[in-house]
Order: structure tokens, then sequence, then C-alpha cells
């Protein structure tokens, strides 16, 4: 199949940065069209050989109609996906896929998110000022730690990258625990749409710093721990501050895990997924 004979379809672009990031940019380079805010199955343009759904804002149940228009692949992000009507699915990490291929029977390509550094800037080095980018949803009490916050919902990749360059530290902890090393260690009191979150969860913040030769400290998330534990600092809410002035003191710390980032940002440069994209498509 070539790019010009699939469409992706997706919900609102304006809302989900996912959708910005799975379907609007990969498709723009692909040379596949898009499709936004379909409210049912019948407006979504037919002609098409295939179709790669990006969160769409159909009903699930009407997927086994979408499939006579075409093949139908599926990009599992932040749910359980259908098992009806899809033809092939994405998944962002090895993880993801091993949690759904049993009960999927169907092929899993693994393609991950990549970074918001299109250009390959780098993060100068010099700084070591630590920060919170990410959802004010998930941010974590971090009382006495000096850092500053980003909560950049809605944000455009040009104001993500302004911060990435201006901070030298970045944090990937989450409000879920205040203590706990393992992602499966998380208060009984959480919802099991949180801890599904954390299961499906992309890496897409380390996968950040990567790009822009950042080191970090995470939690201990399947996404982060596949990625490139070499590159970041696991902790917890409580061990938070002593890894961050570590990381800030230590320059010999700094520079070995800030070439560890670089080195393996290239495995998720946009030139390497949007490639991962087009062997999916040809082969479809």
């Amino acid at each position: 199949m070539k790019p010009s004979e699939v469409l992706f379809v997706a919900g609102n672009v304006d809302r989900l940065a996912s959708i910005k990031i799975r379907c609007r940019e990969i498709a723009a380079r692909l040379g596949c069209d898009c499709y936004y805010n379909a409210k049912t199955v019948a407006e979504v343009p037919a002609g098409y050989k295939g179709y790669v759904c990006v969160k769409p804002d159909f009903p699930r149940t009407s997927l086994s109609e979408f499939a006579r228009k075409g093949l139908v692949v599926w990009d599992i992000l932040d749910d359980t996906p259908p098992t009806e009507g899809v033809d092939a699915y994405i998944a962002s990490t090895l993880f993801v896929r091993a949690l759904f291929e049993r009960r999927l029977r169907k092929r899993i390509e693994v393609i991950p998110h990549y970074h918001c550094n299109f250009t390959g800037q780098l993060n100068d080095g010099t700084r070591r000022l630590a920060a919170y980018v990410g959802s004010d949803h998930w941010y974590p009490l971090l009382d006495g730690v000096e850092h500053r916050k980003y909560f950049v919902h809605r944000w455009s990749r040009e104001e993500l990258v302004k911060v990435y360059l201006e901070i030298g530290i970045s944090i990937n902890l989450r409000n879920l625990s205040i203590e706990g090393q393992k992602w499966v260690q998380t208060p009984t009191d959480i919802t099991p749409v949180a801890v599904k979150h954390i299961m499906l969860n992309s890496g897409i913040k380390l996968i950040n710093c990567l790009g822009f030769g950042i080191p970090s400290v995470s939690s201990v998330e399947p996404a982060y721990m596949e990625i490139a534990p070499e590159c970041t600092i696991f902790t917890d809410q409580l061990a938070c501050g002593e890894h961050l002035r570590e990381l800030a003191e230590n320059n010999e710390l700094y520079t070995l895990m800030r070439a560890r980032c670089i080195s393996e940002a290239r495995r998720f440069s946009v030139e390497t997924v949007v490639g991962r994209y087009r062997d999916l498509i040809q082969s479809l």
C-alpha cells in the first residue's frame, strides 16, 4: 500500500497533543491525508485502501462498518483497544504489545513516539535547573524541592521546545504515590483508569529528554524502564530532591547521563519513526 492510499482518522487535533504527534505530524511527513472530528463512520471519506485511527471520536461499535471501507489500523493510546473491525494495531512500546497480543491475536507493530526536537538542536548542557514538564493533573507533591513547573496542556511544539532548551534536569514523576519505586505499588484508592494510563504510557517525557540531552529523574514505569533506563535516575517523591541535587552538583554524573541521552535519541528521531510507519503501510 502507498501512503497516498492511506487516510489518518482522528478526533480533536486542537485538544489532544497525542493526535498532533501521532497523526498530523506523521501524516504530513508520509504524504498521507488526514480527517478530523468525524462523529460517525459515515462521515469518514471513502476511496482509501487503509485507515489509521488515532483516538477517533466515532463509536467503537461501528468499526465493523468502518472496516468495509478498507483496512483499519488502530493506534493503542491510553485505553484498551477494540477487538472487532481492526486489521492491525500500533503500540508505542514492547510492553504495550505484550499486554494485548494474546487477546487481540492480530498484528501489533511497535512504533515509539518521537521527541519534539525535529531540528536536532541540543540543550547547551550548562544549566542545572530542574523542572516538571507535563500535565497539572499528574503533578506530584514535591515540598522543599527547588524546581520550576510547566503545565503544557495545549501547548504548541514550538513552545515546548523553548522549555527544554532552558532547563537542565527533567522531573518525570507522577502524583500517584509518595513513596515506592514500583509502578505496581500504587495506593489502593487510585482508579483503574489511572493505573491503565501508566501501563500504556508511551514514555514521551523521557524521549523528549533524550532528544535535548537532558538527564532526568523518573518514576519506575514500564515505558521508562524499556526506553532508556540508563538515561534517567529512577526514584520516588521522597527521594526526588536528593537525586536532583546529585545531578546538579556531580558534573561527572551529569555529563555521563547527558552523553547517554544524546546517543539514545537517534532511535526516536522523527525520521526514524516516520520510516517505521512507512514500512508498516507498505506491508499492508
